[in-house]
């Protein structure tokens, strides 16, 4: 998981004074897995988060467990920022025009990550570049999958997204996987063909490219078969993928499954 520059969690250690009690801030830092850098006697909030916070950046580099607890300590005041900025009343004005949501937008972005709030949640979504964030391609693959009813697809495309966002790379490249096969075989399924268990991913392809008028080999079956078959190597397995490759799959499986939802709607 890629560390977040140390501004960043500066900002969010703000936001944190300002949002919790010392009682909850103690609770939130066991929570993700922190707890150990709590300092025995803060004199203030501001101390004990201060305090925390750098022990932990100390021990960050090359220990996964502490880069992750601070990401996870980021997005969960990320959330409470969220909740605050959205809660009635004329002191709030809405999470977009929220200036401590915009603050800390504009540094996780900085970081390679757009938060997203949803269900009194925040989501940090990998971006590729400034100018062409995969984020806002997740966020309307999600929003594809709900409107179709594909829950199994959903499901498992946010494991994707999430376990990428995290660099487990060999757990994303399985759920990429698992959301590819749960598509070709729903979209089989609303053709004829009953979709009985996990596994039947291949025949569920070969049927739509041999035997509908969804996904013709020279209209895009081809395609859709390329990836599919990239997508059964080397995946889930550990020490098998790199950060670069497990990136790949992941955008062309985003754009390959969106076409594919086009097509069964043209059919």
């Amino acid at each position: 998981m890629r560390p977040l520059r140390s501004s960043t969690v500066g900002i969010v250690a703000e936001l944190a004074v300002d949002r919790y009690s010392r009682d909850n801030l103690k609770l939130l830092f066991m929570q993700v897995g922190l707890g150990r850098y709590l300092p025995h006697d803060p004199f203030s909030k501001a101390g004990l988060v201060t305090d925390t916070v750098l022990s932990a950046e100390r021990d960050a580099e090359g220990d996964d467990e502490v880069v992750q607890g601070l990401h996870e300590f980021v997005r969960l005041v990320a959330a409470r920022v969220a909740v605050y900025a959205e809660a009635p009343g004329p002191e709030y004005g809405g999470l977009e025009t929220d200036p401590a949501w915009k603050r800390l937008g504009e540094a996780l972005r900085a970081d390679g990550y757009d938060p997203r709030y949803e269900d009194r949640a925040v989501r940090l979504l990998p971006m590729d570049e400034p100018h062409a964030p995969l984020s806002a391609e997740v966020t309307e693959l999600e929003a594809e999958f709900q409107q179709l009813g594909m829950t199994a697809a959903l499901t498992h495309y946010k494991q994707a997204t999430d376990h990428l966002t995290r660099e487990h790379y060999e757990s994303a490249n399985g759920a990429l996987r698992s959301m590819v096969e749960a598509v070709v075989c729903q979209i089989a399924e609303q053709q004829g063909r009953p979709w009985e268990r996990q596994g039947q991913g291949q025949a569920a392809l070969q049927y739509l490219i041999d035997e509908t008028k969804v996904l013709p080999r020279g209209q895009g079956g081809n395609f859709v078969r390329g990836l599919w078959e990239i997508i059964q190597t080397n995946g889930p397995h550990p020490r098998t993928t790199t950060a670069g490759e497990a990136r790949f799959r992941f955008q062309a499986g985003t754009a390959c499954v969106r076409w594919t939802s086009v097509a069964s709607k043209r059919s």
